[in-house]
């Protein structure tokens, strides 16, 4: 069994689209002889396979040897890429019988034009085929994402310097990169300023060359204008599109900068993606750490105390769960209630501001584009159980959540069915839970499977911990019985329909922006009160 999966997994090496494969391989790894193992292809360590064995050792946290492994992985993809260049260039001669004596001026310079673009088009497809990992599917830019494992593995080890060679590396390859971008001002500001350092020869030089292989394809397409553009257009040959989708990014630490308000900290903090879609068979999930700080917990926790009792759909009063009391605080209540005096401003503002955090990060790391908030509350549980006489707390086996295991967009039904009808918000793409606290006993938040509703996957709450994952029935939810304590989150349910649109967040952002300069000009309260 395992020899046959060995040599499934060579031949997908070269042909990572062959759907029978694909299937022979789902087979193969769901095999009892094959689960657990490390299955490698029948040929030597191609860089690919370095690339697999590296990525390995750094999900086990050896990071030392990862970031040696990973520097010869990239090491060897140079040197096929070169390789497979070099043979480009062989097979687009022109050969003899290609042409004869009838040719004129203008159909010899259409033959060699069209050559050149053979050749170029072959050069560009070498490091997108380079790039198809044969485990997963996905066309992985393998030598930006090694320079990434690189990058944090070296500031895992506290080798900074060689954390930010790695990020300029990076980005000399993927310049437009957002989040490495803010990696570079993270470490700036620990005293590593990128300014001191350049590309790497190798890594330059690469970047040099697609950038002329680019310019040079557009030159000969616009000297063929009556050409179709098949494969040979940019986008199909490195640009970043969907068939060059990146692997989202692993383990990122990466800086955010939220607006700031009177109560909102002076300085950005680093957020930490824990987990990604890849740690989760590729399932639309992800846990980051650093979506809020301590004090704008606290502050959170304190606006919470004027919560009311129910979960803030409709004012409805019933909790979750029988032991467990629900209190919620959406946005426009929240809004209102400051502008009627009894709640701060800053506070709710600071709200939003999380809110909003949140959103663009789940939109960020998904590469979603115009994700709006779909509804959006401030929610705390707290467990009502009660001691016994022998001063034991009673237990709670219930879940809490009204549904238990549940999906945010379908109504789960008993033959394992997730349909897309009432009462199910079915206009939801995303959710994200982003906890506040951690001074409770049970309440985890877990991921279900979807056969048995049993637990697959369970996250600690902890303040500034945010979950995110797609709204639909692959992603199976719950929350674990509250035994004691108070546990609260800010909720956000997200949409890609503008028509669903909650519109509350802009609203009270103005509103509250209205009333807070009002204030500063002495119209209302004094500034003191705010």
């Amino acid at each position: 069994m395992t020899e046959g999966a060995r040599a499934a997994i060579t031949f997908a090496l070269f042909n990572p689209n062959h759907e029978d494969t694909k299937a022979n391989l789902e087979l193969y790894n769901a095999s009892p002889d094959v689960q657990g193992k490390e299955i490698l292809p029948r040929m030597k360590a191609t860089g690919r396979v370095l690339f697999t064995r590296a990525a390995n050792v750094y999900h086990q946290k050896s990071y030392d040897v990862a970031i040696e492994t990973m520097r010869h992985a990239v090491d060897q993809l140079f040197k096929e890429c070169h390789i497979c260049r070099s043979n480009c260039d062989a097979q687009a001669a022109i050969k003899p019988d290609e042409y004869g004596p009838e040719e004129t001026e203008d159909s010899i310079t259409a033959i060699v034009l069209g050559m050149q673009k053979k050749q170029v088009t072959c050069r560009l497809q070498c490091w997108v085929d380079m790039g198809s990992d044969f485990r997963t599917y996905h066309p992985l830019e393998m030598i930006p994402e090694a320079f990434n494992h690189i990058q944090y593995a070296c500031h895992e080890v506290k080798e900074m310097k060689a954390a930010v060679q790695a990020a300029v590396d990076y980005l000399a390859i993927k310049p437009h990169d957002v989040i490495m971008k803010s990696n570079l001002r993270y470490y700036k500001g620990i005293g590593v300023d990128a300014e001191d350092f350049n590309a790497s020869e190798t890594v330059a030089s690469m970047a040099a060359l697609v950038t002329v292989d680019r310019d040079l394809l557009r030159q000969i397409k616009r000297s063929l204008p009556e050409e179709e553009e098949k494969e040979a257009s940019p986008e199909a040959l490195g640009q970043d599109d969907s068939r060059l989708m990146d692997i989202e990014k692993f383990f990122h630490t990466y800086e955010t900068t939220p607006r700031k308000t009177e109560a909102s900290e002076s300085k950005s903090q680093a957020i930490y993606v824990m987990e990604t879609p890849d740690d989760h068979n590729s399932l639309q999930r992800v846990m980051a750490d650093g979506l809020a700080s301590e004090k704008q917990c606290k502050a959170m926790l304190e606006l919470a105390q004027k919560a009311k009792p129910g979960l803030g759909y409709g004012g409805e009063l019933t909790g979750h769960a029988d032991n467990e009391l629900v209190e919620a605080l959406n946005v426009s209540d929240a809004a209102e209630g400051a502008v009627k005096g009894g709640l701060n401003v800053n506070s709710v503002l600071m709200y939003l501001d999380l809110a909003e955090q949140s959103r663009k990060f789940v939109e960020g790391f998904f590469k979603v584009d115009n994700l709006h908030f779909s509804y959006s509350q401030l929610v705390c549980k707290t467990s009502l159980l009660k001691e016994t006489a022998q001063g034991d707390k009673q237990d709670n086996a219930t879940l809490s959540h009204p549904v238990q295991v549940h999906a945010d967009n379908c109504v789960l039904k008993e033959d394992g069915r997730c349909v897309k009808e009432s009462p199910a918000y079915t206009w939801r793409d995303y959710s994200a839970i982003l906890h506040l606290n951690d001074d409770f006993t049970g309440g985890d938040f877990f991921f279900a499977h979807r056969q048995n509703h049993t637990v697959q996957h369970r996250v600690r709450p902890s303040c500034g911990r945010l979950v995110g994952f797609g709204a639909d029935e692959s992603n199976l939810h719950g929350v674990l019985p509250l035994q004691s304590g108070r546990r609260c989150v800010i909720a956000l349910w997200m949409t890609l329909s503008p028509n669903m649109d909650e519109g509350n967040h802009t609203e009270s952002i103005q509103k509250l922006e209205k009333l807070r300069n009002s204030r500063r000009r002495g119209d209302g309260e004094s500034r003191a009160e705010l």
